[in-house]
């Protein structure tokens, strides 16, 4: 659902919302929003979301509370040739969230990696256990917005989430298994680098490098960092 002005919106909102998530369940539909983008499933041809291309079938899937982001993915998938099985635009994720989306994903016979974008959580620990049961079948990559005290207000306006403390939020991520990027450029390398490669069979590090020296200081720096080593 591609409409908004509900929890992001005020008291208002938030009621109309429950309204919205109580009629959906009435008719037993399976609700994406509100204040989302759309969906889209290129191995099927499906394209449902109000703006950006329509991404090239790969092995990717999508799971967003920004709709933008979405779109920035599906562009990156266009200009690398790195494609998506699935994108779901959760907006202020009122019945169905992203570890919905992503425990889905894990069982899609079309999706090795899910790729996600997370504002704040209603229930961290919620989150946490179901991402957890995710990670061993297929890697997640993640990008945590609302780090800062005025990324969790803007949150707020934008989704009607509330921001989870940024450093709880990335103990969690670890132990969940999931890999945190820093940017959305990042985030998509990392997802396209895991369906496109061998996944790593361990918790090591390789270093490959055409110079000695190079690969003295690296192996220094990993050292010191021992959840690398």
């Amino acid at each position: 659902m591609a409409a908004g002005g509900y929890a992001e919106a005020g008291p208002e909102g938030a009621q109309a919302e429950a309204r919205l998530v109580t009629l959906a369940d009435e008719l037993d539909l399976v609700l994406a929003g509100p204040n989302g983008q759309g969906v889209t499933s290129p191995p099927v041809g499906l394209c449902a979301q109000i703006v950006a291309p329509f991404p090239p079938r790969g092995r990717i899937g999508v799971a967003s509370q920004s709709g933008n982001f979405v779109s920035a993915f599906q562009n990156y998938a266009s200009q690398t040739g790195v494609g998506l099985s699935r994108s779901v635009s959760a907006g202020n994720a009122a019945a169905t969230g992203v570890a919905d989306y992503l425990e889905w994903f894990a069982d899609d016979p079309e999706t090795d990696v899910g790729l996600c974008y997370v504002e704040g959580l209603d229930d961290g620990r919620d989150f946490f256990e179901r991402i957890r049961s995710v990670t061993p079948r297929m890697p997640v990559v993640v990008v945590k917005g609302g780090a800062t005290d005025g990324g969790q207000r803007a949150a707020a306006s934008h989704t009607g989430s509330l921001a989870t403390d940024d450093r709880v939020f990335d103990g969690m991520a670890r132990q969940a298994g999931m890999v945190r990027a820093a940017t959305i450029e990042a985030a998509f390398e990392a997802a396209a680098t895991l369906a496109t490669q061998p996944l790593p069979g361990g918790n090591g590090v390789l270093v490959l490098t055409t110079a000695g020296g190079w690969g003295v200081v690296t192996a220094d720096a990993v050292t010191s960092h021992p959840d690398l080593a």
